[in-house]
């Protein structure tokens, strides 16, 4: 009787120091998540001997949109970064919800799904300058995923000088 009395009581105990997650301690925790993110970097992957990185930053308010250019392209290689202020591209692409983790999963790939074997594959990499996570967008999204990852393009082709890099960025357009 004395065990069953203290399981009881035990129960009872834990059962009170649960609290019910309402829908405002919710929200405090996405935003709380989102001040944490600090950068993100989106790999776009063309093709399997190069790669492309959009880095942006939150502590100083900058995008750098970057080509690897160790292997040789059929054209001319764009050699020089792009930067744009964060604000900026912010403002005229939904990059700003980049900042927010839940959404960052909500791009994950569906893995019960093949994937395809054609297609730009995309990786997002983020940290709070402590710890660092991943999602593998994969390379065979929905249309939502493909009009956000469209309008990165076009932003970063809009501040292009060089032909090199529009046509880089033409390339990649044509994976999506």
């Amino acid at each position: 009787m004395t065990s069953k009395l203290s399981s009881l009581f035990t129960l009872l105990i834990l059962l009170g120091s649960c609290s019910s997650n309402t829908g405002k301690e919710k929200e405090t925790s996405v935003a709380t998540r989102m001040d944490s993110i600090s950068e993100v970097d989106i790999m776009y992957l063309p093709a399997f001997t190069h790669r492309s990185v959009l880095h942006i930053d939150k502590k100083t308010g900058t995008s750098t949109f970057t080509v690897d250019t160790t292997e040789n392209f059929g054209h001319e290689v764009p050699r020089h970064k792009l930067m744009a202020p964060l604000g900026e591209f912010e403002t005229q692409t939904s990059v700003g919800r980049f900042w927010d983790e839940g959404f960052l999963h909500s791009l994950a790939r569906d893995t019960t799904k093949l994937g395809a074997r054609d297609g730009m594959h995309v990786w997002v990499f983020y940290t709070d300058g402590k710890s660092k996570d991943s999602v593998n967008v994969g390379n065979d999204y929905p249309p939502n995923v493909r009009s956000i990852i469209l309008e990165q393009l076009n932003f970063l082709n809009g501040k292009a000088k060089d032909t090199a890099m529009k046509v880089y960025l033409k390339e990649l357009k044509e994976y999506l």
